[in-house]
């Protein structure tokens, strides 16, 4: 966009959510305010799905919007996609203004920030396109680095933030989105695992990844079954465990999810279960009721669906992860589609059972892979230079290309970020949303 000028003048430019807005000190010819009138843009590719991509222009053109003049000042504003940097530059004879919105301003890096810590950011290409593409390499066997799930809330499965917001409370040194969450009632709908506790359970046999403090790290689609067993040998299965997805069937709730419960529908039913008995029987709960989670027990909520145990009876559970060595991990996230395994492409949305509009949609992305050499790999790829975002299938191409062995999908869209030293790296702040959880990375210091 070319802004000629009689004169010289002082100008600005600022940046909000999916659009840019310059600012001259002068006033514009009529003609141009008439021509550049405030529009509306229309989106047809909004995802209304459970697993939220974002709802943002991403993959508009870049194209002025409007020109207003009151005056004394001009303000022009356009369009700017996701991940689109502003190169802005001015020249005299006759003076200009000269803006260029391009997807490919990203300069290409590899900065070594600590030991075990590789900042990179390079144009990676797949067929005939390129695409922008930053990624934090981090060594989990180095002493001084520790890699732990992150919650936007710290006493309850409840809430978002925005990803710096969550990197700042937690002292993380660094950190990428997470999971998939129902951004309505702000609840987490995946495996949360920290330090052994299920914050949130795994649901739909769908991927995740887990690690230990030593290093260790396994890749593959989750599930997590449970039973509640009687005295007398009935057996009843748990489908969910601190989870918000919601099924017909019965979940349990335990003190990791908060020290409340929150019914998730209308007409629940369920069971207090206090050390090994039942000591309470709930009916007709509604999301008006907030039922006390016990500190030496569970919650066992059925939807559709009921449990006939009376108050006094005596209840065991048993719990199993597939694949069974999952419960030796003490840090878990889930997300999916599972990508890569063996260094092999093993992408199967329709088995993690997501939606085909989610399948087919082409999207800002965010990924944790393996290398070749051991090494994690925190991924978020942008629109690739002069056209739309990644597709899962050629996310996990480019994943194969950057040399990793297994590799998870994380939720994507406006939820795609790396944070790095306090800043988000691929990224313009104001154009990400909240998010409910994420992977962050600790530093301690060295002995």
């Amino acid at each position: 966009i070319i802004i000629q000028l009689d004169r010289p003048t002082f100008w600005q430019v600022s940046q909000a959510k999916n659009q840019a807005v310059i600012t001259l000190e002068g006033n514009a010819q009529q003609s141009l305010v008439s021509r550049f009138q405030p529009q509306t843009i229309s989106n047809s590719n909004q995802n209304n799905d459970e697993d939220d991509l974002g709802n943002s222009n991403n993959n508009l053109p870049t194209q002025i919007t409007s020109l207003e003049n009151n005056g004394v000042i001009s303000r022009l504003k356009i369009n700017l996609p996701t991940a689109y940097g502003l190169q802005i530059s001015s020249v005299d004879n006759p003076p200009r203004i000269i803006i260029d919105s391009r997807p490919d301003a990203m300069d290409e890096k590899r900065i070594v920030w600590q030991p075990g810590l590789i900042w990179n950011q390079k144009y990676i290409q797949l067929d005939k396109d390129w695409f922008p593409v930053t990624w934090l390499e981090i060594d989990p066997r180095n002493p001084q680095i520790t890699i732990k799930p992150i919650t936007a809330n710290s006493t309850s499965m409840r809430g978002t933030n925005p990803l710096i917001t969550i990197n700042s409370e937690s002292n993380a040194v660094a950190m990428i989105n997470g999971g998939f969450f129902n951004r309505n009632n702000q609840l987490p709908l995946g495996a949360i695992r920290v330090d052994g506790k299920w914050l949130s359970g795994p649901i739909l046999n769908r991927g995740a990844i887990a690690w230990d403090n030593r290093g260790k790290i396994r890749i593959d689609r989750l599930s997590l079954e449970e039973t509640l067993i009687t005295a007398t040998g009935q057996r009843f299965p748990l489908t969910q465990l601190n989870s918000a997805f919601v099924a017909a069937g019965c979940s349990r709730y335990t003190r990791d999810w908060g020290s409340n419960y929150h019914p998730l529908t209308e007409r629940e039913t369920g069971l207090v279960v206090q050390g090994d008995r039942v000591t309470e029987k709930l009916n007709n709960l509604s999301p008006q009721n907030s039922i006390d989670i016990p500190e030496n027990g569970y919650l066992v909520i059925c939807r559709k669906t009921d449990i006939n145990l009376n108050i006094g009876e005596t209840v065991n559970l048993d719990s199993v992860t597939l694949p069974r060595d999952f419960a030796n991990y003490p840090q878990i996230l889930g997300a999916g589609p599972l990508l890569l395994q063996n260094g092999r492409i093993v992408l199967d949305g329709n088995a993690e059972k997501f939606s085909p509009a989610f399948q087919n949609q082409q999207a800002s992305r965010s990924a944790i892979a393996v290398s070749r050499e051991g090494k994690i790999l925190l991924v978020a790829i942008h629109n690739r230079v002069g056209g739309r975002g990644a597709t899962l299938g050629e996310l996990a191409r480019i994943l194969l290309l950057m040399a990793a062995t297994d590799g998870l999908n994380l939720d994507g869209g406006s939820s795609t970020g790396i944070t790095l030293g306090g800043y988000l790296l691929d990224r313009s702040a104001v154009t990400a949303a909240k998010v409910h959880n994420g992977i962050g990375i600790f530093l301690s210091p060295s002995p």
